[in-house]
């Protein structure tokens, strides 16, 4: 990515801080991204994380709500 190639997926928020580690499923008809970020207003916390996701047309997956509450 710093070559110029990728594309960022997820990025920290005010409150979501190093979202990482994703993995994609499909459940009930929808794909689905299942990652961890640190809870800034609960200390830091490890919190699993879960954002309904599509697809672009190059094929990246789009979170539809990233890092929402």
């Amino acid at each position: 990515m710093l070559n110029g190639g990728g594309s960022e997926i997820l990025s920290g928020t005010e409150r979501w801080k190093g979202p990482g580690g994703e993995s994609l499923f499909r459940a009930c008809g929808r794909w689905w991204m299942t990652y961890h970020a640190y809870d800034a207003r609960n200390g830091g916390v490890p919190t699993l994380r879960i954002d309904q996701i599509k697809w672009s047309h190059a094929g990246w997956p789009l979170p539809l709500s990233p890092n929402s509450t």
